[in-house]
């Protein structure tokens, strides 16, 4: 039954692979929470199939982008951009991180509530410091508390979602299909792309295994390349 139902609601609703293996994995924590508190004895999604997901082009901004985008932030706004891409922070992360989660000294932010439910250190490079020293030199002209939320909307309040300004700002630039979400795919395939070990990008997205990091295996310079001329 579960599987005719994923079969024609897929259909029906026009769902990629990647969304209708989103769907059965919220389902398979369903029954397997059901089954803890001894409600069922089986958890049925484990039966269906899995999905087929298209690679697909992987996304990131580029530096013509970039230079386009700038111009129309707020400073704010650029400060909310900086940190998503110099930092590799998911969006929850960035914008209910806390100005004493930010250690000045060690040059790292304690992130507590991850994703994935374990909690990390975000390194702070000399992009993502810069832009938190003047974050926290703007808190104090604003007197606030050392608890506050770190971002600032532009009228100095809090900001939850940075979605409606950002597709502005891309609208603006000529900017297609980008989300707030692309920049922490930037993140990782700048990193790679400069031939960064793919362990320390892993460790840089918070991913919790290697095959989530693999996707951007194919942007290192000469990977293939390279292993390819192990057999001259």
């Amino acid at each position: 039954e579960l599987q005719t139902w994923m079969d024609r609601t897929a259909t029906e609703r026009g769902w990629s692979g990647g969304t209708r293996n989103a769907i059965r994995a919220s389902l398979s924590t369903v029954f397997r929470e059901g089954m803890r508190s001894e409600k069922v004895s089986t958890n049925p999604v484990k039966l269906t199939r899995r999905a087929k997901e298209s690679v697909g082009r992987l996304r990131y901004v580029t530096e013509d982008e970039e230079v386009r985008l700038r111009p129309h932030f707020h400073p704010y706004c650029a400060w909310q951009y900086d940190m998503a891409v110099y930092s590799g922070m998911r969006r929850k992360e960035q914008f209910t991180l806390t100005m004493d989660q930010v250690n000045f000294d060690e040059k790292n932010i304690f992130l507590t509530k991850p994703k994935n439910g374990r909690e990390r250190y975000v390194h702070m490079n000399a992009t993502t410091l810069r832009v938190m020293e003047e974050i926290r030199a703007e808190h104090k002209r604003l007197n606030l508390p050392p608890n506050a939320k770190v971002l600032l909307a532009q009228d100095g309040g809090e900001i939850k979602n940075p979605r409606k300004w950002f597709a502005t700002a891309c609208k603006k630039a000529g900017v297609v299909g980008v989300t707030w979400h692309i920049l922490r795919h930037t993140h990782a395939s700048r990193l790679t792309m400069l031939g960064v070990d793919s362990r320390v990008v892993q460790k840089s997205l918070g991913h919790l295994t290697p095959g989530m990091t693999a996707r951007y295996a194919h942007l290192s310079p000469g990977h293939m390349l390279t292993a390819l001329e192990a057999l001259v």
